[in-house]
């Protein structure tokens, strides 16, 4: 299903939810707001999970419901609709969604300066993108490992036509690596701990695509334009509480994943820590503040998608983000 299909379903799905009370209070008082995660329950969504539980939300008279997330597709019908009120989503495939046509949301804090794409193996023959060659590489269907995988193999000096591409699952890459039937897999930064869990405990090399296709950021927090148009407040108390606990459990990997592990015992609290230090290097960049946009690198991002044929010219930096409403 294309994007905009996807979200024209959800979004009438919504619009037969008009009652819905899932949204801020307003007028004063405690907002009850609905967050959805990136997608499902991962370490590197953790932090929000943290900062509600170390009171950041509740400091700023916000409780949240926090909800278990499908992605960049679904999550940004449920943000237009109004069924969910803030949600995280990868700032590549948003871009994508805009350049189809799809209005309604703007980021208003990177969580990720820079794109956690990358590709991964255990073969210790393959230790340089060259290596590639001559090798199979599985790649989840329309995900931004599979959409910049060209753009990547074409600045890094790879022959495309020496790389036979597999389509796998995203939840089948670890077990395909594992078991051999593909000699590298797309995943993000962040997933290497699952991988080698996966792989047994196998040593995971890990190529990020950020080497050699700069200027892309990674998730960012999304809201509804009109939530930022009728409360912005709430939009700015949100983001200051959700990249507080960022920071926090950048910080404070180990007693973040505990947290993340009470409060969904179906995760494993050691795969979090991980995930969450990975991550650091990709939300705290330089000098940049944390959850700040540079609107000159989102230009720079949406050419490179345009120069890939993710998405036609005419999408801009303003399309995307706020950028008075980002740190």
């Amino acid at each position: 299903m294309t994007a905009v299909g996807g979200i024209a379903v959800l979004l009438l799905a919504g619009a037969c939810s008009s009652d819905d009370d899932s949204g801020s209070a307003g007028g004063g008082g405690v907002d009850q707001v609905v967050y959805m995660t990136n997608f499902g329950m991962l370490g590197r969504d953790a932090y929000a999970i943290c900062a509600e539980d170390q009171g950041f939300f509740a400091d700023r008279d916000i409780e949240l419901d926090i909800q278990s997330g499908s992605g960049t597709e679904e999550n940004l019908a449920l943000l237009i609709s109004g069924q969910v009120d803030f949600t995280p989503t990868d700032l590549v495939g948003a871009t994508i969604a805009a350049g189809d046509g799809v209005e309604g949301f703007k980021a208003v804090a990177a969580i990720q300066q820079n794109n956690l794409s990358a590709w991964m193996s255990v073969d210790p023959d393959i230790q340089s993108p060259r290596d590639l060659e001559g090798r199979t590489i599985g790649l989840p269907t329309g995900a931004v490992t599979e959409l910049l995988f060209p753009t990547y193999a074409e600045l890094a000096g790879i022959d495309l036509d020496e790389v036979e591409i597999e389509a796998v699952a995203a939840a089948d890459l670890g077990p395909a690596l594992g078991g051999g039937s593909v000699d590298a897999i797309g995943q993000f930064v962040v997933g290497q701990p699952t991988i080698s869990l996966a792989a047994q405990g196998a040593e995971v090399n890990v190529f990020p695509y950020t080497d050699y296709v700069t200027d892309l950021y990674g998730v960012a927090l999304n809201a509804a334009t009109s939530t930022i148009e009728e409360n912005p407040d709430l939009v700015e108390r949100f983001r200051d509480a959700l990249l507080e606990g960022l920071e926090w459990s950048l910080a404070n990997p180990e007693e973040c994943g505990q947290i993340f592990g009470e409060f969904d015992e179906s995760v494993n609290p050691d795969l979090a820590v991980g995930e969450l230090e990975l991550m650091v290097p990709y939300a705290q960049v330089g000098d940049a503040e944390l959850g700040s946009f540079d609107r000159q690198r989102v230009a720079q991002m949406i050419a490179t998608l345009e120069a890939a044929g993710a998405v036609p010219p005419g999408v801009t930096p303003e399309d995307l983000v706020d950028f008075d409403m980002a740190p």
